[in-house]
């Protein structure tokens, strides 16, 4: 009998086309390229696919969506279609050192989840063109404002106890500490102390009128921590449909 592949882990990738986005998307799949049984699933928001004719070496899921990009839904249409029982959520602009992500995955033998960064470094657009080999060479870091920013690794048991990510988070804003939240409350995590690099690109333009809401949906959890598994048993069901935002315009 024939076994089916199962891959070590399944990466998956959020992303809405825009042009200085492209560079930044290529040296992570590059990157995610040198790692033997890695599944790669990029899920793309769109009115229409931007980046099919690239024919990019991935798991190229589109969805059909007018809505403002929502990077929680597109984690979800990732973890219901990963063939891995190891997850990990990355930005479309973020690498680290493969050894010292492997060590992350080796480290979550023994927790729910593990952040294998704890620092960053910020690339310029000169040096997001560097060889990897010398971009990793880098050392001029920062800290992380939200400890889940860049990638997270997950038991799928575990993104999945918690109701995957809060798909009412819309535009980029307070989706990682809303998550945050609830790993603090029904999961065990270890943060390591590596760092990451960010690959430049023009910074992201989320209304203020979507940040304003998506904070208020975080600090109302925040507030009233006792309702989390409540929305997690009413979202839970729900997560990862792929018609969810079709036909819906802001």
């Amino acid at each position: 009998m024939v076994q089916s592949y199962v891959p070590k882990f399944s990466y998956i990738i959020p992303f809405r086309y825009r042009q200085d986005r492209i560079l930044p998307l290529r040296r992570v799949i590059e990157w995610l390229s040198g790692f033997q049984g890695v599944e790669i699933i990029l899920v793309e928001q769109d009115r229409h696919s931007k980046i099919d004719y690239l024919n990019l070496k991935v798991n190229h899921i589109f969805v059909k969506s007018e809505a403002p990009f929502n990077k929680s839904w597109a984690y979800n249409i990732g973890v219901k279609r990963a063939l891995s029982k190891v997850i990990v959520f990355g930005d479309a602009d973020f690498i680290m050192n493969p050894l010292e992500l492997i060590e992350g995955l080796k480290t979550l033998e023994h927790f729910d989840c593990v952040i294998p960064t704890n620092k960053v470094v910020m690339l310029t657009q000169q040096q997001s063109a560097m060889d990897s080999n010398n971009i990793l060479k880098l050392q001029s870091t920062q800290s992380k404002k939200n400890k889940l920013d860049g990638l997270s690794i997950f038991k799928k048991t575990s993104i999945e106890k918690i109701g995957g990510w809060n798909e009412d988070m819309l535009g980029i804003g307070y989706e990682n500490e809303f998550n945050q939240l609830k790993i603090e409350k029904m999961l065990s995590c270890k943060q390591l102390e590596y760092s990451g690099f960010h690959i430049f690109h023009f910074p992201d333009d989320t209304p203020n009128n979507l940040l304003d809401r998506n904070k208020k949906i975080y600090e109302y959890y925040k507030s009233e921590p006792f309702m989390i598994e409540q929305h997690i048993n009413q979202t839970s069901p729900k997560i990862g449909t792929l018609n969810r935002f079709s036909g819906v315009t802001f």
